[in-house]
């Protein structure tokens, strides 16, 4: 019986150890940029190309934290060479690099080369998205960009972020707890059985 309880506890144990490091995480995959994309490849497949500079970061609001949960970044507008960009555009990217986010920092400027929908662009860190101080070579094939437009995309409050994907994250982490919790509880009756 002595036996059996401590392999019952060991077994709780790495359970709640194994639920407390993998159970807040949603699916995500690493991010492997093999070749950065020409300037005319990149720009032919992007839906807006636009310099700018970052003038705030929204993260998300959830209870549940992912590398590729979505961060708006929010730019006023310089100038624009594809898409109806306004003079504020805001922009979504995974969280964290691992996810292939962009590491956007507040203050700073950036040639943006923005995919999606038009209204949803989002920006991918295997893109030629660049700090606007290194964007030379893309400048120079780039030429002269237009203003920003002033019925272009605006600026939005809020991150725009999928209920179903929390209550399916809350869901399938509740099963992952449940079936460790099962596993330990059947080695536990399977050592008592044997002793």
């Amino acid at each position: 019986m002595k036996g059996t309880m401590l392999v019952l506890k060991s077994t709780i144990i790495i359970a709640l150890i194994f639920i407390l490091l993998f159970g807040h995480s949603t699916y995500t995959s690493a991010c492997s940029c093999a070749v950065s994309p020409s300037v005319s490849g990149e720009f032919q497949m992007q839906t807006a190309v636009f310099s700018g500079k970052v003038v705030s970061i929204a993260l998300p609001n959830t209870v549940m934290k992912s590398t590729a949960d979505p961060i708006q970044v929010n730019f006023e507008v310089f100038e624009v060479w594809k898409g109806d960009v306004g003079r504020k555009i805001s922009i979504t990217t995974a969280r964290d690099s691992a996810s292939c986010g962009f590491d956007f920092v507040e203050g700073q400027q950036y040639l943006v080369y923005a995919g999606g929908e038009p209204n949803h662009p989002q920006v991918l860190l295997c893109g030629r998205t660049i700090e606007l101080s290194a964007a030379e070579e893309d400048l120079h094939i780039l030429g002269k960009g237009m203003a920003p437009s002033e019925n272009g995309s605006a600026v939005s409050d809020t991150i725009e972020s999928s209920p179903l994907h929390h209550i399916l994250t809350i869901v399938l982490n509740s099963i992952l707890g449940l079936g460790i919790l099962g596993l330990a509880l059947y080695v536990a009756l399977k050592v008592r059985k044997y002793h």
